[in-house]
């Protein structure tokens, strides 16, 4: 069999600049584990880049939804970057975690896969958003089409959170079946991914209230949910660094 032609210019693609210690499974988990925290970083700036920290109140007239979208116009265009961005550097995340899990003695191999695919649907929760909101200040449509967009980007952005509940309670079952001595994810951990959902499941009726708790901009709707499942997030965290931290070296990559 002749070898592929490719392969004499590898000489050129030296150790120099593909240093092969740099390619091994511990290396590539901490980069999944960075990516993730930085579409959660990325998708919380999309909010203040839009002028939407907390959420545009949903009793604004189309007058004053319009004008404030186009007076943030160039922090809506960095939104959108951001929104993607974040869509993108969710499923790494999602990837060490099913990584993980499938370390755990006698795990469900199911519970793996659905954690994973929940998490590769989430994707497009975050970056759908984005899309509707690149509409949105692509052109002028006038103040009343500028609030339904608006009123559509903050609907799919704060009440998908059914998919996110799937991924965080196939984790929490996981933490919850392990009896190893040293376990992979804490009981507390599990506890957390349970609670979070819970908390984000008053956004719920964001399309019920203007005004009060569970409007998009409320107490109960927005600020507990973003509370909890930052929580979330830096519990899984430390917990993923934990465990890649003690993992042994290899050279390469095994999922």
């Amino acid at each position: 069999m002749k070898s592929n032609p490719l392969l004499s210019l590898d000489p050129k693609a030296s150790d120099f600049w593909f240093p092969r210690k740099v390619y091994n499974s511990k290396t590539w988990q901490y980069l999944c584990v960075l990516s993730g925290n930085v579409a959660g970083i990325a998708y919380i700036l999309s909010f203040v880049a839009i002028g939407g920290f907390p959420p545009v109140p949903s009793y604004w007239d189309a007058d004053r939804v319009h004008e404030h979208y186009f007076k943030h116009k160039d922090g809506c265009k960095a939104a959108v970057f951001l929104l993607l961005l974040s869509g993108a550097l969710y499923l790494p995340w999602g990837a060490v975690i099913s990584k993980q899990m499938r370390q755990i003695p006698n795990v469900n191999p199911v519970l793996c896969d659905l954690q994973l695919a929940s998490c590769a649907i989430g994707v497009w929760i975050l970056i759908l958003p984005g899309l509707i909101l690149a509409v949105l200040i692509s052109r002028d449509y006038g103040p009343e089409l500028t609030l339904l967009l608006s009123d559509l980007y903050w609907m799919i952005t704060c009440m998908p959170w059914t998919i996110f509940w799937m991924q965080s309670w196939t984790l929490a079952w996981a933490a919850f079946a392990d009896r190893s001595k040293n376990p992979k994810f804490p009981k507390i951990v599990g506890v957390i991914n349970v609670a979070a959902p819970i908390a984000a499941s008053f956004a719920s009726g964001i399309h019920i209230q203007s005004l009060g708790p569970m409007a998009r901009n409320g107490g109960l709707a927005f600020w507990t949910p973003l509370g909890v499942l930052t929580l979330e997030y830096a519990a899984d965290t430390i917990s993923l660094l934990w465990n890649i931290w003690n993992e042994p070296e290899v050279d390469s990559e095994s999922v």
